[in-house]
């Protein structure tokens, strides 16, 4: 079983953006599926960033994170024996 290092994180990047269609079309795609009756009006102050923008950013920065972990090189635990 792999153990979870609950150190292991990062501040989100909130300026992280992408005008690729690609990635357009994913977001909309997941805004339909898990989002289907977010409507636009809610009560309270106007966010600065619409839902969906926020859902962008949060899919892209937690994508470049999973790419980041992946190719990062894992200590040996062997090697400090």
């Amino acid at each position: 079983t792999k153990t979870i290092d609950p150190w292991h994180s990062r501040p989100l990047d909130v300026h992280r953006w992408s005008d690729h269609p690609e990635v357009g079309k994913i977001v909309d795609k997941l805004w339909r599926e898990f989002f289907p009756t977010q409507t636009g009006t809610r009560a309270g102050p106007k966010q600065k960033t619409t839902s969906k923008d926020q859902l962008k950013v949060l899919i892209l920065d937690l994508y470049v994170a999973w790419l980041d972990d992946r190719w990062e090189p894992k200590p040996d635990p062997e090697k400090n024996k």
